[in-house]
């Protein structure tokens, strides 16, 4: 019996999947209490090294898990995912627990309330393990902040972990935790999957409810799943996406992701865009995002390289929507602690009080143009599939303002492929690992869905995606022996 397995070595059960605990929580082979705990001692093996949590909630998530135990005991268990450990981004407030938002201004705050993902999270038995590293107030590509410092990217601890969701993306790719949640507002979802070599999602703008901000009409922002398989992804979704009051802008409940992924690519029309149209992309990156492509030609897809032909001023417009909000969010906080706050997080303030009510709407006019050309595109075809970031991992220290200019052929160098699908924000956008660079660290492939299509996408990526390799591949990293020291540590 697995049990009997499990007794030699609770390694094993850290790599089991979401969906794969529930079953054997069903048959009685393993407890939640069995995965909760080693869940806490993978995480104390691996958090000193990486820096992926900034809180714990082992004395509530163990009573959590012998109450989930109960009911499986008692044959009536919650859901997919009762009984799973699950990490939460420390941006999104946890009732009872510390959320700071990487900010040394926030340290001692406990929230009162959980967020509405939180919220559906614990009523489908999900058991929180804690809170995960992020930039302060999410506020940048890369996950270092001056409350946690940098988070270490687990291929190569030099590298960053990416961001801003970079403790979430950490806690999966190590075994710390099936599945995470994280915020994706520029890509700080899908960013940190990608340089970790794990899942990320971006869902439809207003598929989970996101009421954290001040402005509930905020375009950009979203809850996401990062995971190491499409089903954990599709459970993530069954259990969190639906309406909500508290977010005016949340999508009427679709049972899109209920029925079974697609088992065949038959006709489905995949437009493969290896560079955004304009964008320098590292030739490593693009072949293995072309192999990927091949593998759904295979699988019986249509797949045609098209020239996208978006336009290099998204990523200034993004910039602008950006900014202005991080300012009129938290630039109040400046004149009194500026020395405290995070230098990219000023960088976005400075660009943020420079722009006019006349400068956003214009912005709004541009992105409104350039949705057109994504009209187009979906008259034709069902996703488009690009590289999720135009290199891999980038070395700590860097941040997205390092990345300027153009290359030898012209193209616009970027920090990410991301940005354009939070400005067109009803368009769903997954990232999975799509092979090893030449530096051997992942490289990823990004599917965007047609407007609030993420049923597609993830059919798609689960044809694609290979746990067992990828999982060998993660069981195989570390030990780690650098011991992050920059920031304040818990």
């Amino acid at each position: 019996m697995l049990r009997q397995t499990m007794e030699a070595t609770t390694s094993d059960i850290n790599w089991l999947s979401a969906v794969e605990l529930s079953v054997l929580f069903r048959s009685g082979e393993l407890s939640p209490c069995e995965a909760v705990a080693a869940s806490f001692s993978r995480i104390a093996a691996v958090d000193p090294h990486l820096n992926a949590f900034c809180a714990l909630d082992e004395e509530r998530a163990m009573r959590d898990a012998q109450h989930s135990e109960t009911r499986f005991s008692a044959g009536v268990p919650l859901g997919p995912l009762d009984g799973v450990p699950v990490a939460i981004k420390d941006l999104t407030p946890t009732a009872g627990l510390r959320t700071a938002m990487g900010s040394r201004l926030f340290a001692d705050n406990i929230p009162e309330h959980d967020a509405i993902v939180v919220e559906r999270l614990r009523a489908a038995g999900a058991i929180i393990v804690g809170k995960t590293t992020t930039s302060e107030f999410a506020n940048a590509s890369v996950t270092d902040s001056p409350l946690t410092g940098s988070t270490c990217n687990p291929w190569d601890p030099s590298r960053s972990s990416g961001g801003s969701s970079g403790g979430s993306a950490v806690a999966v790719a190590t075994g710390c935790v099936p599945l995470a949640e994280g915020s994706d507002m520029g890509g700080s979802v899908r960013i940190p999957a990608c340089f970790c070599g794990v899942l990320g999602l971006k869902p439809a703008l207003g598929r989970i409810p996101f009421a954290l901000m001040p402005s509930l009409y905020d375009p950009i922002a979203h809850h996401g799943p990062l995971a190491r398989s499409v089903d954990d992804i599709v459970a993530f979704l069954h259990v969190t996406a639906g309406p909500d009051d508290r977010d005016p802008i949340s999508l009427p409940a679709s049972t899109a992701c209920d029925a079974p992924l697609a088992s065949d690519l038959a006709g489905v029309r995949v437009a493969f865009s290896p560079d955004l149209g304009f964008l320098s992309v590292e030739s490593d990156v693009m072949d293995n995002a072309r192999a990927a492509t091949k593998r759904l030609e295979e699988a019986g897809a249509v797949v045609e390289t098209v020239d996208l032909g978006l336009s290099e001023a998204l990523y200034d417009a993004g910039y602008k929507l950006f900014s202005a909000r991080i300012y009129q969010y938290y630039g109040h906080l400046e004149s009194a602690h500026r020395d405290v706050l995070d230098p990219t997080l000023l960088h976005f303030f400075d660009i943020g009080r420079s722009l006019s009510a006349a400068d956003l709407v214009d912005t709004e006019m541009m992105v409104s143009r350039e949705w057109q050309t994504m009209v187009r595109l979906f008259e034709s075809y069902d996703v488009l599939a690009c590289p999720t970031m135009p290199r891999t991992a980038t070395p700590l220290g860097k941040s997205e303002f390092d990345f300027n200019g153009c290359d030898t052929e012209g193209k616009s160098i970027t920090f990410d492929m991301t940005f354009p699908f939070n400005l067109f924000g009803r368009l769903p956008a997954l990232t999975l690992p799509s092979g090893l660079g030449q530096d051997g660290l992942p490289t990823g492939l990004q599917l965007v869905g047609r407007r609030h299509d993420e049923r597609t996408i993830l059919s798609l990526a689960h044809i694609l995606h290979a746990p067992d390799i990828w999982n060998a591949r993660l069981r195989d990293l570390g030990p780690w022996t650098n011991k992050p020291t920059d920031g304040a540590r818990k």
